[in-house]
């Protein structure tokens, strides 16, 4: 019973730490998302002209 637990527990941990690797790449990647469109907001005026 004990030993079931505790692979419970492990399981959880493995479920936890893999949702917070998901989160921070997310992050990452709106991060760059919103850069490039820094860049294409401030050529968009220029291409235009």
């Amino acid at each position: 019973e004990r030993e079931r637990e505790r692979e419970r527990e492990r399981e959880r941990e493995n479920k936890r730490k893999k949702k917070e690797e998901q989160v921070r790449e997310n992050r990452e990647y709106n991060k760059e998302q919103k850069q490039r469109l820094l860049v294409i907001n401030r050529l968009l005026p220029i291409l235009i002209e």
